[in-house]
């Protein structure tokens, strides 16, 4: 199983942001739920890499869900935007 993750609800595009956690290894895929099925979204612009134990929030003013922080083995200072494509 995963633990670790982070979730956030997209409010502009209706959807659940799922980022990073540890299982058998530690992740840094970019998963989205439509409501009805998990998908798997590519990051064209890069994503920051594994990480758990992150903090997320979705920022009505600039249309983004926010990951703050997280560790990989050690402490980061992350700030990152998604938009649904980059």
């Amino acid at each position: 199983g995963l633990y670790a993750a982070r979730m956030s609800f997209d409010e502009a595009r209706g959807r659940i942001f799922l980022y990073g956690g540890s299982g058998a290894t530690t992740s840094s895929s970019v998963w989205e739920w439509s409501g009805v099925t998990w998908i798997e979204r590519p990051s064209p612009g890069g994503n920051p890499g594994i990480r758990q134990g992150h903090s997320m929030l979705f920022d009505a003013n600039l249309q983004q869900t926010i990951l703050i922080g997280g560790v990989d083995g050690g402490g980061m200072e992350t700030t990152w935007g998604w938009n649904g494509s980059a």
